[in-house]
């Protein structure tokens, strides 16, 4: 049982934005949420994570932008001005960090912890890739082919740019606007999977297989070195699994970022469920 006296970590409770209210026929929109029984748009995954970061910042300190993992699971939705706060917990050399209401009620689950490449996939970690291609890859979907892959990103991140993450998620640390044990301001890492949906979107399931706005149900990323702002880096992104679940169909992307040297500096993963047509 979870008590407040297990805590390593815990935050203030704080109000989150909902910038995407105005995305029609997605689910952060009020009509659309309504359609499908929520009482209003539900606040985005990136901001649910990013206000979990400083639980996780707040453990492994610097040595996390410099070779750090972690992986979220969205369980609830969270309403525009609906108070939640952080809090983080150990589970051996793990970090459970979790996002929850004033009434207990859980709304994000993550697992963080230090190490990049083998290190941080597997069973508990980032994710885990020996997981790909066992949920019925070859029956849906069969329009977007795995390792389809958009035109690859090139961005450079500013204090501007990532002001909108920032402050919906009400994050304040100084790290992100301007020092940081770096040098410069660095980018907040769910920046990078605002990006990397972006180009997701534009391989959208087609309606023999799902039906509905689709739901960014889970996401991972692994850093190697932090990303500043400022700095020109590319994002590269592929389909590395899709398959079916007991209701929905899902697609798994993931992306690889480097600099401006072609020096990796992070891969992530994140997955697009829809309910499947046939439901």
């Amino acid at each position: 049982m979870t008590t407040d006296s297990t805590r390593l970590y815990e935050g203030e409770w704080r109000t989150l934005g909902n910038p995407s209210s105005d995305s029609m026929g997605s689910i952060h929109e009020d009509g659309t949420a309504r359609e499908f029984g929520f009482k209003g748009g539900l606040v985005t995954g990136s901001i649910v994570a990013t206000r979990a970061m400083p639980a996780i910042v707040s453990h492994f300190g610097p040595r996390f932008f410099e070779g750090g993992w972690y992986g979220f699971r969205f369980i609830g939705g969270i309403y525009e001005g609906e108070p939640v706060r952080e809090f983080a917990e150990l589970d051996g050399d793990v970090l459970v960090a979790k996002v929850e209401k004033q009434d207990g009620t859980l709304c994000a689950i993550g697992r963080a912890g230090l190490g990049a490449g083998e290190a941080a996939l597997g069973p508990e970690r980032a994710w885990d890739p020996t997981e790909d291609g066992r949920r019925g890859v070859d029956d849906v979907m069969l329009d977007i082919p795995l390792g389809v892959s958009p035109d690859p990103l090139e961005f450079t991140p500013t204090l501007d740019g990532t002001a909108r993450l920032r402050e919906a998620a009400r994050e304040d640390g100084e790290w992100y606007t301007s020092a940081s044990p770096w040098g410069g301001p660095i980018c907040p890492p769910e920046q990078l999977m605002h990006y990397a949906l972006g180009l997701a979107r534009r391989h959208p399931p087609s309606e023999v297989d799902a039906k509905g706005p689709p739901i960014w149900s889970h996401h991972a990323l692994v850093i190697e070195a932090p990303i500043l702002l400022g700095r020109p880096y590319v994002l590269r992104e592929w389909l590395a699994d899709k398959g079916r679940g007991s209701r929905t169909v899902f697609l798994n992307w993931q992306f690889e970022v480097t600099d401006a040297d072609g020096r990796r500096v992070a891969t992530g993963r994140h997955r697009r469920s829809w309910f499947a047509a046939d439901s």
